[in-house]
């Protein structure tokens, strides 16, 4: 069996911790505004995201005016599908909010 690494590096909306992570953990921090947008409503969205990609994600309850942090775990490929995702709706929320304010 051989196994190709591939590493992205696009630009994402949210913050990935600077902490070395295990390779099938990542801690992601996403502003408060779009928390909303990501958890859904009645979690809907992120519990899709959650099947759609194998992942398991857990959204830290701190109601601080700062960023929350979205720990992800799972195989290493679905916690890259799970950021892929997560990105998409914080970059769909981040262009609502802007194109709100126009």
């Amino acid at each position: 069996k051989s196994r190709s690494r591939k590493r992205s590096r696009s630009r994402s909306a949210v913050r990935r911790s600077r902490s070395r992570s295990k390779p099938g953990r990542k801690v992601l921090h996403v502003g408060q505004e779009f928390i909303g947008q990501l958890i859904g409503r009645g979690g809907e969205t992120i519990k899709a995201i959650s099947r759609d990609t194998g992942a398991r994600i857990e959204v830290s309850k701190d109601d601080r005016d700062t960023d929350r942090s979205v720990a992800l775990s799972g195989s290493p490929d679905s916690v890259e599908r799970a950021v892929k995702a997560i990105d998409d709706i914080i970059s769909q929320a981040r262009d609502r909010l802007e194109s709100r304010s126009e």
